[in-house]
């Protein structure tokens, strides 16, 4: 078990997180700390959340285990903040799309990727879907992995299907549909880690008309 010091320590590494969304929002000319709501899919127990400007005014707390759902509960309870946090457990693919609408940012960092691309695909759909206009959304992505190939049909009849940590990708001409479904621009995107190997990820910037 971690001790309060090796949890603060392992929490405040969410600082280069929110550096980065930072770096964004100036390249758009908005404030994050201004944001009247954000959305953080994915949030684990709260590493990026925790380290977010304590202006926000409420910020949505997004994950698919309770467990961590409840140590974030726990984690942000000793974070001085002036926020109003909201926590919602995705059990299933509809539970996606009952998420309340209107976030001024949302952001989502290694978790698209153990999806199959018809769901990736859907979850942006329905997460660009959520952001109010003018609103921003940051998602990390796998885009390209050498020798990939998806097929609904095999993997439907795969015996391990949905068994382990899978990782897939969602080809970058397939977000430019999305984004004109969703009345977004694709802003830009940029590379900045979070899959090794054969996988090349970037983040992806959407903003709402």
């Amino acid at each position: 078990m971690l001790s309060d010091e090796d949890k603060l320590r392992f929490l405040m590494t969410g600082q280069h997180d929110v550096k980065l969304l930072r770096r964004v929002c100036t390249q758009l000319g908005v404030e994050l700390a201004s944001c009247n709501s954000y959305l953080e899919y994915g949030c684990g127990v709260g590493r990026t959340v925790f380290n977010l400007p304590p202006t926000i005014r409420e910020i949505h707390c997004v994950d698919f285990s309770h467990a961590h759902l409840e140590e974030a509960k726990n984690n942000l309870r000793s974070r001085s903040s002036t926020s109003v946090y909201h926590y919602h457990l995705i059990d299933q693919f509809k539970d996606i799309k009952n998420l309340p609408g209107g976030h001024s940012f949302i952001h989502s960092f290694i978790v698209l990727q153990h999806n199959t691309p018809p769901i990736i695909e859907a979850t942006i759909s329905v997460l660009l879907s959520l952001l109010a206009p003018k609103g921003v959304a940051v998602l990390h992505l796998p885009i390209a992995r050498g020798r990939y190939s998806f097929d609904p049909k095999v993997y439907s009849h795969s015996t391990s299907a949905g068994k382990d940590l899978e990782m897939h990708i969602l080809p970058k001409a397939n977000l430019y549909d999305l984004a004109l479904r969703a009345k977004c621009s694709l802003v830009y995107s940029f590379c900045g880690g979070g899959c090794g190997g054969d996988i090349y990820s970037e983040y992806i910037v959407f903003q709402k008309s």
